[in-house]
C-alpha cells in the first residue's frame, strides 16, 4: 500500500494473546485495528509463548509493519 508520493505506509498488526484460564496453553491471533478484524492463528503451549510470539514479531517487523501487542487471561 503506498500513500502520498508513493511513500510506503507502516500498517499496524496487532499481535494478540490470550492467556487460557486452568490451562498451559495461549491462544494466539492478529487483530487489524484499520478493519477491526481478528484472526486466531491457533493455540500453543506456554512453554513456547518466546519462540512463537518472537517469530511473528520478527516476521511483521521484517515486512515492514508496526507491531503492537494486546495481551489477557481468559476468553476472548
Amino acid at each position: 500500500m503506498t500513500g502520498v508520493e508513493g511513500e510506503r505506509l507502516q500498517l499496524e498488526c496487532r499481535i494478540t494473546i490470550t492467556h487460557l484460564v486452568g490451562e498451559r496453553i495461549f491462544a494466539l491471533g492478529m487483530y487489524d485495528p484499520v478493519s477491526g478484524r481478528h484472526e486466531l492463528l491457533g493455540k500453543h503451549p506456554v512453554a513456547d509463548i518466546e519462540r512463537v510470539v518472537g517469530g511473528l514479531r520478527t516476521r511483521m517487523e521484517r515486512e515492514g509493519h508496526l507491531v503492537t501487542f494486546s495481551e489477557l487471561t481468559g476468553p476472548r
